[in-house]
């Protein structure tokens, strides 16, 4: 199976270095898929990307850091078509859509905003408990992340959490879990300060997938804030969008 990626940052590591396979000596008994790049546009090189999705020809991306933390509306090319700012003292996160309301994380304080897609007008927010990094959303239910191998399964209307699973490759636990995109049957997931991405099984947790990421955008991995994080799917296209924190592409 070949994936189709277009917005490309660069990553294409092929030894992968997880907590798993670092207990692993052979490589990972799941398969390893090609990438196509189909083009690569200008990123904002000061955003801490977070989440990023697609809907109607528009990238929409949730930068972190508390003070400098926003949701963005773009085009293809990066140019700005409108902004929100989120109060200084939130570091936002995960962001996805249900319906016509999008809905951004925020790392350690137990809220997540709501949004109006069309002004980017702020509407609510949910509760919550604990950290919270990727947020996914695939027409039944929210699918959320805490940086750990733990993935929370929420009520869309409540979100309230529904049940639990845990990620995992080749029987050992997967910690790191980050951004995430739900096509399908499939979770896409980064990993944290890694440079490749998992298909993950979203019925089993099991790791069914490996993209290989590392030649996509050079110095990924380079610097503390500086990893890949950001897969968008184009279902019209069937192509990826990706991008990493403070990534140029």
């Amino acid at each position: 199976m070949r994936f189709r990626f277009v917005f490309l940052l660069a990553l294409l590591v092929m030894t992968l270095t997880s907590t798993a396979m670092a207990q692993q000596e052979e490589q990972p008994d799941v398969p390893v898929f090609a990438t196509q790049i189909v083009a690569e546009y200008h990123h904002d090189t000061n955003a801490l990307t977070m989440g990023l999705l697609w809907h109607d020809g528009s990238l929409y991306e949730s930068t972190g850091i508390a003070g400098a933390s926003s949701l963005r509306r773009t085009s293809i090319t990066g140019e700005n078509e409108a902004t929100r700012l989120v109060d200084a003292q939130y570091f936002a996160t995960g962001l996805t859509l249900v319906g016509d309301t999008l809905i951004q994380l925020t790392l350690r304080d137990g809220l997540a905003f709501t949004y109006d897609i069309a002004t980017l007008e702020n509407t609510g927010s949910f509760s919550y408990e604990g950290d919270a990094i990727g947020l996914c959303y695939d027409g039944e239910a929210l699918y959320m992340s805490d940086g750990t191998e733990t993935i929370y399964r929420r009520d869309p209307e409540t979100f309230e959490v529904l049940d639990t699973f845990t990620v995992n490759l080749n029987g050992e636990n997967l910690a790191g879990i980050a951004e995430l995109e739900c096509v399908g049957d499939h979770l896409f997931a980064n990993v944290l300060q890694r440079r490749f991405i998992l298909r993950i099984n979203k019925t089993s947790g099991s790791v069914d997938g490996l993209i290989n990421a590392a030649l996509l955008l050079p110095g990924i991995g380079s610097g503390e804030n500086n990893f890949l994080n950001g897969i968008a799917y184009n279902p019209d296209s069937d192509t990826f969008y990706l991008t990493g924190t403070l990534s140029p592409t």
